[in-house]
């Protein structure tokens, strides 16, 4: 499964998709969606951290 971040309703589909995962007991979706999550959690973090990093905290 590939979750595409820019997409505005992704979160929904990744509750879907975990729902019927853990419904199954299925073990290896659930790793892989977990790593997912993972990783747009990291690249919504990074992005916060550029755009805070950037500001001039002097001139507020």
């Amino acid at each position: 499964m590939t979750i595409n971040h820019t997409d505005k309703c992704w979160w929904k589909t990744f509750c879907q998709e975990a729902k019927r995962a853990y419904r199954r007991k299925d073990i290896e979706t659930m790793a892989h969606l977990y790593e997912l999550y993972e990783q747009h959690m990291h690249k919504r973090l990074m992005r916060e951290y550029h755009y805070y990093k950037h500001l001039d905290y002097e001139a507020l």
